[in-house]
This record gives C-alpha cells, structure tokens and sequence, in this order.
C-alpha cells in the first residue's frame, strides 16, 4: 500500500511538471505567431499600399486583427475599411495566408 501511495505521488510530480512544461511551450509558441502576425499584416498593409496606388483598392488583402488562441477558426476577426473589398475566395482564407506566411519565414 505505501509503495501505491509513493508511486501515484511520483506520478502526479510528473504530471505537473509536463503540464508545466506543456503551458510554458504553449505559451512561447503563442508569442512566436503573435509576432508572425504582426509581420503578416505589415507585408499586408505594404501590398494593399501598392495596390491602393495602382487603383485595384477591389482586390484588397484582409488583414487578421486578433485572434484567441483555442478557439475555432471562425474567431478570426478581419478588419475592411468602406473603401476596401477583402478578397473573398471559398479556396483561401486569412488563416491559410497567415500558415502560408509563418511557413515562408521559417
């Protein structure tokens, strides 16, 4: 009996330790794509610049304007202005052009 209560004592030092570890990891991987985020939406506002000078302000690129991590991904919020159209597409939505983004600077 004392080596079952000495055992799940150890197993549960080691759960929390993991779960530690789990949350601390979660949370700098958190801030790696909250970064990547901010750079997303700098080469966005740059490209919908170029295109606003060009007159295609139709053919915008959304940018992501928050996102709550351990949610769904309909919790994307996209910020328009009245003069700008997002580029609706069923193929390719913000989140794709985020992973696509996170992917080209890794």
């Amino acid at each position: 009996m004392q080596q079952y209560n000495q055992a799940r004592e150890y197993l549960e030092k080691s759960l929390d330790t993991e779960a530690g570890d789990k949350i601390q990891r979660n949370l700098r991987l958190q801030t790696e794509v909250e970064e990547k985020m901010g750079i997303y939406n700098q080469v966005v506002s740059n490209i919908n610049s170029c295109l606003w000078t060009m007159l295609l302000n139709e053919r915008q690129l959304p940018i992501i304007s928050g996102f709550n991590f351990g949610k769904s991904e309909d919790d994307l919020d996209v910020v328009s202005d009245e003069n700008e159209k997002l580029l609706e597409s069923e193929e390719v939505s913000p989140l794709d052009d985020l992973r696509q983004q996170i992917n080209l600077n890794s």
